[in-house]
């Protein structure tokens, strides 16, 4: 009887490390959960993964047609044409872990109006405590179509750079989540918003350094929440600096942080003039009665 019992114990330590093997993608040959195009530019994923991107390549593009998680690890796909670095396919859930520093980077010529593209009813999870450095030279850095949801969470960090008039951070349509994120927008040039969402925007807790030119900095077609209820305001730091306005959302709830807006219009544009305050710190009140 011990013995089946170890036989057991085996086949199940088996079947664990069988089923979180990961897969590390080649863009040169395919196997089991992703295939490759006759040209080799693009990758497919099909498989539950998990799959690891490593490396540097150019001229590539990865559609991502299952829901899985991608393991980007000192991993660089910078593309000069009309390829879209990753697109994730309708109704997909992904997540998109950060183990170390990563860049994507497309073209203006991009076929996709984002480096990272969601098509309809897609959602995407970045997590991690690594770094993902992304430079967008079509319309947004992430850009998401009907139903689309961004969550960032778990001390992961994007720095979004953007150098051209034409280029914007991050809209989704459904709605957008940081929580205990790091986030850069650096567009002194720019025209588009930081930050947009057609749906409610979360802030949670991390730290957010917004330089968005000629665009807002937030921009919530709905709510926006800041901070959490009874929070810390040393848990997050939200700096915005703009020649348009800072914030404009349909209604703003303050919970807690250290915010502050510099705005060449307004610093708050409330689309209902309605506004939910618990803790409104100093700084914030400055800022909104000083401009």
């Amino acid at each position: 009887m011990k013995q089946i019992y170890i036989l057991l114990a085996t086949f199940i330590s088996l079947f664990i490390n069988i089923k979180s093997t990961e897969t590390t993608i080649s863009f040169e040959s395919a196997v089991d959960g992703y295939t490759l195009s006759e040209d080799k530019s693009t990758v497919e994923i099909t498989g539950a993964g998990p799959f690891d991107l490593k490396g540097s390549v150019e001229n590539k593009k990865i559609i991502v047609s299952s829901s899985c998680t991608l393991n980007l690890e000192d991993f660089s796909l910078i593309n000069s044409g009309l390829l879209t670095p990753i697109l994730i396919s309708e109704n997909r859930a992904v997540e998109i872990a950060l183990t170390s520093e990563s860049l994507l980077a497309d073209s203006e010529t991009n076929e996709n109006d984002g480096t990272i593209y969601l098509q309809k009813g897609a959602s995407l999870t970045i997590s991690g405590t690594g770094t993902l450095k992304i430079t967008p030279n079509k319309l947004m850095a992430i850009n998401g179509t009907e139903g689309t949801s961004l969550t960032v969470n778990g001390e992961a960090t994007i720095q979004i750079v953007s150098t051209l008039t034409t280029t914007g951070g991050i809209y989704m349509r459904k709605s957008i989540t940081f929580n205990n994120a790091k986030i850069g927008y650096n567009a002194e040039k720019g025209t588009h918003h930081a930050i947009d969402s057609e749906g409610d925007i979360k802030i949670i807790k991390g730290q957010y350094n917004l330089i968005s030119g000629d665009g807002k900095g937030i921009q919530s077609e709905k709510n926006l929440y800041i901070g959490e209820e009874h929070g810390n305001n040393a848990d997050l730091e939200l700096s915005i600096a703009t020649n348009d306005e800072g914030i404009e959302a349909m209604g703003i709830t303050l919970y807690s942080g250290s915010v502050s807006i510099s705005a060449g219009e307004m610093a708050l544009m409330l689309l209902q003039q309605v506004m939910n305050v618990e803790t409104m710190p100093l700084d914030v009140l400055e800022t909104v009665f000083a401009i």
